[in-house]
């Protein structure tokens, strides 16, 4: 659930995620939102190449995006969302 112009909805696109502001996290690391908080700690757990970091991030972007895509259109299936 994300809080957007003061009404709460269901996170069901990428849009919601990087709509969201996020809380600082364990490392007291703060992300302007939930999207980049996702790559990054991705990022952060996978070695990245020197010189691939930007070819990573469009790369995690592009496939987080579709992910989400298709979690929302299963939960719309099932009766979830």
């Amino acid at each position: 659930m994300v809080l957007i112009d003061e009404r709460i909805e269901m996170a069901d696109t990428f849009d919601h995620y990087a709509a969201v502001t996020d809380a600082p996290d364990r490392d007291r690391r703060v992300f302007r939102n939930k999207m980049e908080r996702v790559i990054m700690e991705m990022l952060d757990f996978y070695k990245i190449e020197e010189g691939f970091e930007d070819l990573a991030r469009q790369v995690a972007r592009t496939a987080c995006h579709k992910l989400v895509k298709d979690y929302a259109v299963r939960g719309a299936h099932s009766g979830h969302c």
